[in-house]
């Protein structure tokens, strides 16, 4: 979710294409906002809007370990700033 410009775009379009009540997202990555993103909010301020915008959280946590983006393989060109990172790991049910 973090690649949003606008993270309100992206919590609206994947809210309509789940079901009320059944729908489910499951996400596990980084929120390093993108360096042309609109809004960054901090994982608190990200919680506080996926529950005003009616969903309800099953489970939301941080992991206290960063995982790294690649290997040691140098051959790679490096697209970030940060060597790793510690995903969001969240479980959301679509309310209505």
């Amino acid at each position: 979710i973090d690649t949003a410009r606008n993270i309100y775009e992206y919590l609206g379009m994947i809210k309509s294409l789940l079901k009320p009540k059944t729908g489910i997202w499951i996400n596990c990555g980084p929120v390093q906002w993108h360096q042309n993103a609109i809004l960054r909010p901090s994982v608190d301020e990200l919680k506080d809007l996926i529950k005003a915008l009616g969903w309800s959280i099953k489970f939301w946590s941080i992991d206290s370990k960063p995982v790294t983006y690649r290997d040691n393989d140098s051959d790679f060109a490096r697209t970030t700033n940060y060597e790793g990172y510690r995903p969001l790991r969240f479980v959301l049910v679509r309310d209505l």
